[in-house]
């Protein structure tokens, strides 16, 4: 994969190349002469040819003034073939090694992988029973970490629950290419839940694994009609949301730009998303859109209009009237839904989601209820110094 994303870069240089080298024959083959009366001028013919006094400069002439515009038209040529070929080749090979990631996380199974995660984090709340507050208090005291990436949808949905039912968290962001964060563990996609501190440390992995282990300790059911909404949510929904921020290059850079207003992000973090633009947009393309057509067994029209009436699905049909899915207060369903939507806020998409009949009143909602979560994880915090760990 490498050697081929090298064949692009190549393809690109060579025909910076050879228009370069079309450049000097075109140079050495014709002179530019001064002449009286006419200036600078460029004649298609070598100065042995023109032996008789009858010298005319009518054929191919060119002003020094357009030849200068034809080499800088070709020079910018040029730099072009160098850039798309480049270009072309850090795109495949970014793509390559996200589908050679993929490949090797699907074999590492997440339930299998949580098993042992699971085991601690149950005996460590079994006594606790129902008593929330100390719950939380008790999670402050394992010292979570969620290893994320601050636009990541899945990573959304974590964030979402855990603010919302106040659960005390920080968060690492993690290298996409490198993903060096990850180094201690076999499974390298993101959200991670690291529970504790070295030299003992056990992690959570897979958004839906994650949420669905911490769902039990703060007395948040997942029901088989919340479980329908969740795999609504991760096969089509949010399906469709990353196509409609990556129909084009011009959406992919777009969401670049939005990259750069997230402050929580390094520069250099930036520059590589930079170039990863150009993979989320062919993995959208090939393997996103593939997947959705294949889960509505139809091809796709309007991304956009369809995206707008899959939502509209969820707050006509999901709410039936209540505030939230869970009735006076958020569930699962509401948290998995929020939170794809969580990382996009200030993107183009989020807000012509907003704009849509019901969805402002429930977003707002949801917002107020994050607020409101992250008091209860301030007071868990501050409290965290007297629960023994």
């Amino acid at each position: 994969h490498f050697f081929a994303s090298l064949f692009f870069s190549v393809c690109g240089a060579c025909l910076g190349a050879f228009a370069a080298r079309s450049l000097q024959l075109g140079a050495s083959e014709g002179r530019v002469t001064p002449a009286a009366g006419v200036g600078a001028v460029f004649v298609g013919q070598s100065r042995a040819e023109h032996s008789g006094p009858t010298l005319s400069l009518c054929r191919c002439e060119m002003s020094a003034a357009k030849i200068a515009a034809r080499n800088t038209a070709r020079f910018r040529a040029i730099l072009g073939a160098i850039f798309l070929g480049g270009s072309a080749g850090a795109g495949y090979l970014l793509y390559e090694q996200v589908q050679a990631r993929k490949r090797e996380n699907s074999l590492v199974v997440p339930r299998d992988f949580n098993k042992n995660s699971q085991a601690v984090i149950d005996a460590l709340f079994a006594e606790l029973g129902d008593r929330r507050r100390e719950a939380l208090q008790r999670m402050k005291s394992l010292s979570l970490t969620l290893l994320q990436y601050d636009t990541c949808p899945f990573c959304g949905k974590v964030k979402a629950f855990m603010d919302i039912h106040g659960i005390p968290y920080s968060a690492i962001e993690v290298d996409p290419f490198s993903k060096a964060e990850l180094a201690d563990i076999p499974y390298k996609k993101v959200p991670v839940l690291r529970v504790g501190t070295s030299p003992t440390v056990t992690y959570l992995v897979d958004s839906a694994e994650i949420v669905g282990a911490l769902a039990p300790l703060v007395g948040s059911q997942i029901t088989p009609e919340i479980g329908e909404w969740r795999l609504w949510n991760t096969e089509v929904f949010m399906r469709y949301v990353v196509l409609s921020i990556n129909l084009s290059i011009g959406d992919a850079m777009e969401n670049y730009r939005y990259i750069q207003s997230r402050d929580k992000l390094s520069w250099k973090l930036k520059m590589k998303y930079l170039t990863a633009g150009v993979a989320m947009f062919l993995a959208a393309h090939v393997t996103v859109k593939k997947n959705l057509v294949k889960r509505l067994g139809r091809p796709l029209g309007d991304v956009r209009q369809e995206m707008n009436d899959e939502f509209l699905k969820f707050l006509t049909k999901g709410l039936a009237g209540r505030p939230f899915h869970g009735g006076s207060t958020p569930d699962v369903a509401d948290t998995d839904i929020y939170g794809i939507l969580l990382p996009l806020k200030g993107h183009r998409v989020y807000r012509d989601l907003s704009r849509l009949p019901l969805a402002s009143e429930w977003i707002q909602r949801m917002e107020a209820a994050v607020e409101e979560g992250r008091k209860r994880q301030k007071a868990a915090a501050a409290g965290a110094a007297t629960v023994a760990p």
